[in-house]
């Protein structure tokens, strides 16, 4: 259950400086070089390995993680574990779509103040708030940190920001000023991209979604668009002129482009409900 001399010297030619762990974790870290040899990697979860992992190892790798994580993975255990390219901070299953889909808001909206239950993704303010909680009690990754803090990401939000501001200053409140009644309003403007005639930013979304149309033969722009989250911001923005349709705020030029690109102003889901209300009606009579 030993290292044969023969590795300890490679690994000490190699620069590891030794520091003997307990026999059980000796022999694992054996198993892992063995491993490591016969399949020319060390991801004992990689399904298709020629020379599978039992599933003591994995196990035991896992357990290495989680010590890790919690930082009492001693610092010669975490040298020899990467020296075999051991990856102790792997990529979480859903942070490469999740992060995708971050980038694509931040880059569309400017920030990545995400409102809670927002349409095209209601599922990823939740999710930007769970790392918010993770990062504040310090159980999120410097590694994963500073991927979301690249995309964007404050880690006071807005609204926190504000309470603070509040409660460090003497002065009685104000009341609301015009300009901050309307940051919801203006948010809402840069989603649908404003019903001004001749607005850039309107017609930028237009000819994307005729390019849409052109590629696929179909408007039917998915909510959850795939792991870039490129069609995100042009969902919302289907999504918003619906809005403005049903509010009578559409420009009535916009609604006859849109109409005669084949645009459905009722969603595939609004159209199940009305029927399934129809059905139930129908049975009841």
């Amino acid at each position: 259950g030993r290292l044969g001399q023969q590795r300890i010297s490679l690994l000490e030619y190699a620069g590891i400086k030794w520091c003997i762990m307990d026999d059980a974790w000796e022999d694992s870290f054996d198993e892992l070089i063995s491993f490591k040899l016969y399949n020319g990697h060390s991801d004992v979860f990689l399904q298709a390995a020629e020379f599978p992992a039992s599933t003591e190892l994995r196990q035991w790798v896992e357990q290495q993680r989680e010590l890790y994580k919690a930082g009492k993975l001693p610092s010669q255990g975490v040298e020899r574990l990467e020296l075999l390219e051991v990856d102790l901070d792997p990529v979480p299953e859903d942070w490469p779509h999740r992060l995708s889909q971050l980038r694509a808001y931040k880059q569309y909206f400017g920030d990545c103040n995400i409102p809670k239950g927002w349409q095209p993704e209601p599922t990823l303010a939740a999710w930007l708030q769970q790392q918010r909680e993770l990062h504040e009690s310090g159980q999120l990754s410097a590694k994963w940190m500073a991927k979301l803090e690249e995309a964007g990401v404050e880690w006071e939000s807005d609204s926190k920001k504000s309470s603070s501001k509040k409660s460090n200053s003497k002065k009685p409140p104000k009341k609301s000023s015009s300009r901050a009644r309307d940051k919801p309003k203006k948010r809402k403007q840069a989603a649908v991209a404003a019903t001004v005639p001749g607005d850039p930013e309107w017609e930028m979304q237009f000819q994307a979604l005729l390019k849409f149309k052109e590629e696929n033969g179909n408007l039917n722009v998915p909510l959850r668009s795939g792991d870039d989250g490129a069609l995100l911001p042009l969902a919302a923005w289907m999504l918003a002129q619906r809005q403005l349709k049903r509010k009578g705020e559409l420009a009535a030029e916009r609604e006859l482009r849109l109409t005669q690109m084949g645009f459905d102003w009722v969603t595939r889901r609004s159209k199940a409900k009305t029927n399934n209300a129809v059905s139930s009606k129908a049975a009841r009579a």
